[in-house]
């Protein structure tokens, strides 16, 4: 707890209120466009594919990562609150061994962190000592004393910060497993930008309210039956695109459950792969698609996101949970324990 204590003193030094927040940015998730019709190639007919399926999965490798940012207090600098974040960004890689999750060494990271805008803090000398302390200090990058912008910076580099992390561990692997496997990664590629990093990576992502068709077509993705997957396509993409620029990437859905009397993303996934796969796009979307299948149990539950969550990220995300500080003793130690 000797981080947490040296940013209590920061914080005081430079005029600063302890005032940790009950929410953690995370939950107030940043706006996305979600349509995006027209913006896809598709490289197979716009039709449903029955899945074959044994029952057996090629996948022996996961990852995931997670981010937590917490407002912790706020400067005031001639009048304006400046936020203070606390920020855990990690990831892991699990390899699944005879039906068991096991580390593989070198395959964890984990970064503990303060936000702030340099350009605010008073007292600029104070970050110094901050940083010989032994705390990570990492500037928002946001001169303006705006706080709801600066929060939102806030969240926008936690972001940036976890990518990082995922990144390197990303690329460990891939440098000690060269044996032609593939790991599942949680959420999109997108954000990885490195086409090396991913080029054995299927991305698997939970969230699927983004439209990337016209409604003739999207309606056939909610149209999936249990066992069905959607046509491939690619995203049509600028290189200057801020979002997906050099990132493109090859995309399917999967419906892994049934959706009798559900919502009709219930069970849905939609999954990635580099574009350096697109000559056999079909055949790794088959193959790809039955593994995954069978990936349906163990169920994840009492998870609420279980019908979607694969039950390897779930052991990927108990293990992060284990390793990162807990919310509630950050929380305690900046004078706020319960919720708002």
């Amino acid at each position: 707890m000797s981080d947490l204590s040296s940013i209590k003193d920061f914080m005081l030094e430079n005029g600063g209120v302890l005032a940790a927040g009950s929410i953690l940015e995370e939950d107030n998730p940043i706006a996305e466009e979600l349509e995006h019709a027209g913006e896809t190639v598709n490289l197979e007919r716009t039709d449903a594919q029955q899945v074959k399926c044994d029952g057996n999965s090629e996948f022996r490798f996961f990852e995931d990562g997670i981010q937590r940012t917490l407002y912790v207090g706020h400067l005031i600098v001639n009048g304006f609150h400046i936020p203070v974040h606390y920020c855990t960004a990690a990831a892991v890689i699990l390899q699944r061994e005879d039906r068991s999750f096991h580390l593989v060494e070198g395959l964890f990271l984990k970064r503990d962190m303060l936000l702030v805008s340099r350009a605010n803090v008073p007292i600029p000398s104070t970050l110094d000592r901050l940083t010989r302390s032994g705390v990570e200090v990492v500037d928002t990058g946001r001169a303006t004393r705006n706080f709801n912008e600066l929060c939102r910076a806030a969240q926008y580099q936690a972001k940036d910060e976890r990518l990082a992390v995922e990144k390197i561990v990303i690329e460990k692997w891939a440098e000690t497993f060269k044996d032609g496997s593939f790991l599942v990664i949680d959420g999109t590629l997108m954000n990885l930008r490195s086409e090396d990093a991913v080029a054995r990576c299927l991305g698997v992502s939970k969230e699927v309210i983004e439209r990337y068709f016209e409604l003739h077509n999207h309606r056939k993705i909610y149209g999936l039956i249990e066992g069905e997957r959607s046509w491939v396509f690619h995203f049509k993409t600028a290189d200057d695109d801020p979002r997906l620029g050099a990132r493109d990437r090859l995309s399917w859905y999967l419906r892994i459950r049934n959706t009798k009397g559900r919502h009709p993303e219930f069970g849905l996934l939609r999954c990635e792969l580099s574009k350096a796969h697109a000559d056999r796009c079909t055949e790794l979307a088959e193959r790809f698609s039955s593994s995954l299948f069978a990936e349906r149990y163990p169920i994840a539950f009492p998870d609420p996101r279980w019908d979607r969550l694969l039950y390897p990220i779930r052991q990927c995300e108990q293990y992060l949970r284990s390793r990162c500080r807990p919310v509630a003793s950050v929380q305690a130690a900046f004078g706020r324990t319960q919720r708002i």
